[in-house]
């Protein structure tokens, strides 16, 4: 078979013909969405004819071969009657394109899985900055077109900044998952920090409360995991890269952020809500137990945001009267009354005078606790501004 390897923003439709992505058979004359800044692998299993209509900077060009390495439908079948899958590899290894071919193969054998994205960088089931899952009753062709099953704040892109507030918070999803939820496989799709270490004992850490009953290791074991894994006996596999992986450079990646965040403010209206209302706190109050005033935290972020663009004479009040009418905010993580997270929003004022806040969100449920982090952006998904975490 051949493939066209389609680089987004894009369009497919197939008018004739048999083709699948990522293990995906893709249905007759239904248009196939592909996002920017990711690539397609449209594998043609007979004569395939199609449309395509390119966007902005796309691409399209056709390659011989499958796009589906031999070793990675062997690694597949061997993980059928494995309940917990981690897979381990660093940015840009192909661990979201193998977690992609794992859950369609799987879901196409009759066996209804859970995907967990671990890595509140470059998250595909959750805003970035949590961590999320879905859950997989028929293939995609992208998991970002997955409805969210549970998602869990985080507050920082970066694994290595709150490592063990990330590790904590990877445990309680996984305990929702396995409390709540049926399934025969869960896969585990982890952040790509491998190097040195810290990352080294971080996944031992990760191993350690995930308990998986099958590791998949992309190119390679990092050094310090290998003897780890012999050590307590986990079933593990080392799979190669596909020679079809799109390489990313930081501005894709902040790109692919701010894409993500649009989607998840998209239909944001402003809310106003009484302060007595809701339970207001921050990251460093939930990641690191500090004491602090919620309210005393989002000016302060707000005055750091106005001396890093050298707002001379600009206080907090000024500033919050600029969010409101560029619609910008405080990205703030809303928990609804069963406690689960229910979205994100912009918290763009506190009035102490009115006793009232403003947010905007997509989230109308009612609410119990606003966690507010800093990071500023805009309702178009924007990456503004962020403050330095500290303990």
């Amino acid at each position: 078979g051949r493939t066209a390897l389609i680089d987004g923003p894009a369009s497919v439709r197939i008018t004739t013909g048999k083709a699948s992505i990522f293990a995906c058979p893709l249905k007759i004359r239904r248009n196939y969405i592909l996002r920017p800044w990711r690539r397609y692998p449209l594998y043609a299993e007979e004569d395939t004819e199609y449309e395509i209509s390119l966007g902005e900077n796309a691409s399209h060009v056709v390659v011989d071969g499958n796009p589906i390495e031999h070793e990675w439908i062997s690694t597949v079948e061997k993980c059928m009657d494995d309940e917990t899958i981690v897979l381990i590899g660093g940015v840009d290894s192909g661990k979201t394109t193998l977690a992609t071919v794992l859950g369609n193969m799987l879901v196409q054998n009759r066996n209804p899985c859970i995907i967990a994205d671990l890595d509140p960088g470059q998250s595909y089931l959750s805003p970035p900055t949590t961590l999320g899952s879905t859950k997989v009753n028929t293939p995609y062709h992208d998991l970002s077109f997955a409805p969210p099953l549970y998602i869990l704040h985080i507050g920082s892109t970066s694994p290595t900044l709150l490592a063990e507030y990330q590790i904590r918070m990877s445990e309680n999803l996984l305990n929702k998952i396995r409390r709540k939820e049926k399934f025969k496989n869960l896969i585990i799709d982890c952040d790509g920090w491998i190097e040195g270490e810290n990352a080294i004992k971080h996944k031992m850490k990760l191993l350690d409360i995930v308990k998986p009953t099958h590791v998949i290791f992309m190119n390679n074991i990092p050094n310090g995991l290998d003897e780890y894994i012999k050590d307590i006996s986990i079933k593990y596999s080392v799979v190669n890269s596909s020679k079809f992986v799109l390489k990313r450079g930081q501005e894709a990646r902040k790109a692919l952020r701010e894409l993500s965040y649009r989607r998840f403010l998209k239909n944001a209206i402003i809310r106003t809500i009484p302060i007595t209302w809701v339970e207001l706190t921050t990251i460093p109050t939930e990641a690191f137990g500090t004491k602090q005033n919620p309210i005393e935290y989002f000016r302060r972020t707000l005055t750091a945001y106005a001396e890093e663009n050298n707002l001379l004479g600009v206080d907090a009040e000024d500033v919050m009267e600029g969010f409101l009418k560029n619609r910008i905010g405080v990205l703030s993580y809303l928990i609804g009354v069963n406690g689960d997270m229910l979205g994100i929003g912009l918290l763009a004022e506190i009035n102490l005078r009115k006793n009232t806040l403003k947010i905007f969100t997509p989230v109308r449920e009612q609410l119990k606790k606003i966690i507010i982090s800093g990071i500023i952006l805009s309702i178009f998904g924007e990456e503004i501004f962020h403050v330095k975490l500290e303990k």
